[in-house]
């Protein structure tokens, strides 16, 4: 492992336990925001807890398409629809 690799660890654990620590302080200040600050802020944090797909329109709509492969998918999109299913227990997302 390099040098770099060493201190990105070591600066991902100090921002995990500084966000750890200031949870309920960060929580509190986010209730104190208007809807437009809040949706902002949900919206720039929300990447860090749910993958981005790659594009949504070219996934095809399965319960019109009965012959529906899911083999069209790579690795990767299949692991990301199934934990948005997880999360949501359904394909149709907010």
């Amino acid at each position: 492992m390099g040098v770099k690799n060493i201190q990105g660890n070591e600066l991902r654990e100090k921002i995990k336990i500084f966000l750890d620590g200031n949870f309920d302080l960060i929580q509190e200040d986010f209730e104190k925001l208007d809807s437009a600050q809040r949706v902002t802020f949900y919206e720039r944090i929300l990447k860090y807890a749910v993958p981005v797909l790659k594009s949504i329109e070219n996934i095809p709509d399965v319960k019109e398409d009965k012959d529906f492969d899911f083999r069209q998918f790579s690795s990767e999109d299949l692991k990301t629809l199934a934990k948005l299913y997880e999360k949501y227990g359904t394909f149709e997302f907010p």
